[in-house]
């Protein structure tokens, strides 16, 4: 039936109800068309809340293979904020440590995450990257990471020395075959702050010091400033 032809025979079976019969008949012909309107009502109303309320990501810190308690990385976060000053009713602190990866495995969990951390990467989302070296190399060789030797502050780079050891990695450049070592990381397990957060658990912190992790700050991060002051931060507690 062409639609005009549809419209003229609503109008005729409308002409003899009653204001009441009328809105009932409408509602019962079109309560498909009505919920598919709400539906999509629905989504646009969630978007535009989620757009206005979005808070501006402070930092992004992906905790790789990381031991899992969320209520102490909770406090990481509160702490790290206050340490910033970070306004957390206005910005977010990130501290993801729901990722783990073993390449050993390859099962589906692993790629699941390693295509995650490149998409990240990529898009320039996460600022600091912590993991144990078989992880940090496999990004180490695609240049995620900054030379924190021309990166980092003087003052903090000497705060740093003979306390945290440098992870360098080399670099073989596929068409040339020539290498360059870089200092991309720090180890980073006798952070006192990382150690003591499981301490109230019984656990030895939030890495193991078999795993011995690194930290890296990435190189397309969108927060480099906040990702020095979180490298203060955990070393802020040690002894100088």
């Amino acid at each position: 039936m062409a639609i005009s032809d549809e419209i003229r025979e609503q109008r005729k079976k409308l002409s003899g109800m009653t204001s009441k019969q009328k809105i009932s008949y409408i509602i019962y012909y079109y309560k498909f068309h009505f919920l598919g309107a709400l539906f999509v009502l629905t989504i646009l109303i969630s978007l535009i809340h989620s757009i206005v309320t979005k808070k501006e990501i402070s930092l992004y810190c992906a905790m790789i293979n990381s031991l899992p308690y969320d209520s102490e990385f909770t406090v990481l976060r509160e702490d790290f904020s206050e340490y910033a000053g970070i306004d957390l009713n206005e910005n977010e602190v990130v501290i993801d440590c729901t990722m783990n990866i073993n390449y050993e495995s390859q099962d589906q969990m692993t790629y699941g995450y390693v295509q995650k951390l490149m998409a990240l990467l990529n898009t320039g989302d996460i600022d600091v990257f912590v993991a144990d070296k078989p992880v940090v190399d496999n990004y180490g060789q695609i240049a995620a990471f900054k030379n924190l030797e021309e990166f980092l502050p003087d003052d903090l780079r000497q705060e740093l020395e003979g306390q945290f050891d440098i992870y360098e990695y080399t670099f073989t450049d596929e068409d040339t075959g020539e290498t360059a070592t870089l200092p991309i990381g720090l180890y980073i397990y006798n952070s006192k702050i990382l150690r003591e957060c499981y301490e109230s658990n019984g656990m030895q912190g939030m890495y193991t010091e078999e795993m011995n992790p690194i930290f890296c700050i990435t190189a397309n991060g969108k927060n480099p400033e906040n990702a020095i002051k979180f490298l203060r931060y955990l070393i802020s507690e040690n002894e100088t």
